[in-house]
């Protein structure tokens, strides 16, 4: 049916009947009634069809998302060879590497509409861009919103309070998307009801599975905090964040020497999030960099 849609005679069809079947993967399955097909089963074999010969004009509408790696290399390696050899390929995809890697013109259509077109880096540094502020609104809204139904994350006796937080970057703006390696800022301020000699500041991250992943605190670090009255603030600065991708739930504490002691404690409120998009030197396995150097000694 593909191909004679695509205007091949029946003749040339069952000379190319062998090789469209392989490229597709579908030797096993040929048989089959095609009504039996999986979605992506019917793509692979619909882009073989259509492949086996050199179009002047390819239009690929997210086929290299479709199947194994192996298929989804295969059919990389076949545009390539189109495009090296004349061909026009029209590309439909959400795939921004798959952009950078093929395209040289980028069209960014949002639902139906034209946003930005022109050269392939560039659409997609304003897309990646935009997507990063969206989140960043995101994330100041969920925080807006968890301050009205904070209780159930909050608990302590009050005597001295944490009365605002800021993920903050170098330059002391309020931020919530970094890259790995970026430096990060918490600034905590807070209020004493009451002279407090035995203040110890804390803060905690976790991952978005709930894994802790690191828990300082000023007393470990050996800052001797001066009694606390009235109103101030403290800063916990990380000068390269080693988190890899994901996003992260910070928790603030102030507690007592003893940590017998809880006067203020915010569990997992602040979030923040590491997107390496548009670095590919960053590291992609596990939860942090060791920041280690390769060195091949023969």
């Amino acid at each position: 049916l593909n191909s004679a849609i695509l205007g091949f005679p029946r003749r040339d069809v069952e000379k190319r009947f062998d090789r469209i079947v392989e490229f597709a993967g579908l030797q096993e399955f040929i048989d089959a009634p095609v009504r039996t097909y999986s979605t992506g089963m019917g793509a692979r074999l619909g882009f073989s069809v259509a492949t086996d010969v050199q179009p002047e004009i390819l239009i690929v509408d997210e086929i290299l998302g479709v199947g194994d790696a192996n298929f989804q290399k295969k059919s990389f390696e076949r545009i390539q060879q189109f495009q090296a050899d004349g061909s026009t390929i029209l590309l439909v995809t959400h795939s921004l590497q798959k952009v950078r890697e093929m395209c040289t013109r980028v069209i960014w259509l949002e639902e139906g509409n034209l946003v930005m077109e022109g050269d392939a880096e560039q659409v997609v540094s304003q897309y990646m861009e935009r997507n990063k502020q969206q989140e960043e609104a995101r994330l100041k809204k969920k925080r807006q919103a968890q301050q009205k139904r904070e209780a159930p994350k909050r608990w302590g006796n009050r005597k001295a309070e944490i009365v605002d937080v800021r993920i903050e970057n170098t330059a002391n703006e309020e931020q919530h998307i970094f890259q790995t390696g970026d430096e990060l800022r918490l600034r905590i301020r807070y209020h004493a009801h009451e002279p407090i000699d035995d203040a110890v500041f804390g803060m905690a991250i976790h991952n978005n599975k709930g894994i802790h992943i690191t828990g300082p605190n000023t007393q470990v670090a050996g800052l001797d905090v001066p009694a606390l009255q009235g109103e101030g603030e403290i800063l916990f600065r990380v000068p390269a964040l080693p988190l890899l991708d994901g996003l992260y739930h910070i928790s603030v504490a102030i507690v007592n020497e003893q940590d017998t002691d809880i006067y203020d404690y915010h569990n997992r409120l602040y979030d923040f999030r590491i997107d390496n998009a548009g670095n590919p030197s960053a590291e992609k396995y596990g939860l942090v960099t060791l920041g280690g150097e390769w060195e091949f000694l023969g």
